[in-house]
C-alpha cells in the first residue's frame, strides 16, 4: 500500500498520459516546445540537441522542426505530446 507521496511519485515516474489538450505550447514551435521540456529537466544544451533530433525522427515529424504548432494537424500535435512524456520517462529512469 503507497502513501500519497509514494503513489504521486509512482504516477509520475511510471506511468504516462497524453492528454487531449496536449499541453503543449501554441506559440512556440515544434522544436521549441522538446527543447524547454529538456531545459527545464536540467538536460545540458549538447546533449539535449542529440536527444531532440532523435525524438523527433522517432516520433516521425522530421522536416517539420520550425513549424509553430497552431500549423501541425491534431495527430501531429499529439505525437509531439507523447515525444514529450518519453523524454520525461527516459530522465527519469537516469536519475533513478
Amino acid at each position: 500500500s503507497f502513501n500519497k507521496k509514494e503513489h504521486n511519485y509512482y504516477l509520475n515516474s511510471y506511468l504516462g498520459f497524453v492528454f487531449q489538450e496536449y499541453n503543449i505550447l501554441k506559440d512556440l514551435n515544434l522544436k521549441e516546445n522538446i527543447s524547454l521540456s529538456l531545459e527545464i529537466q536540467g538536460i545540458k544544451t549538447k546533449i539535449a540537441k542529440r536527444k531532440i533530433n532523435k525524438i523527433i525522427e522517432e516520433v516521425e515529424l522530421t522536416g517539420l522542426e520550425k513549424r509553430k504548432v497552431s500549423q501541425l494537424s491534431g495527430g501531429q500535435k499529439q505525437r509531439i505530446a507523447i515525444a514529450l512524456k518519453i523524454l520525461l520517462i527516459e530522465t527519469k529512469l537516469q536519475k533513478d
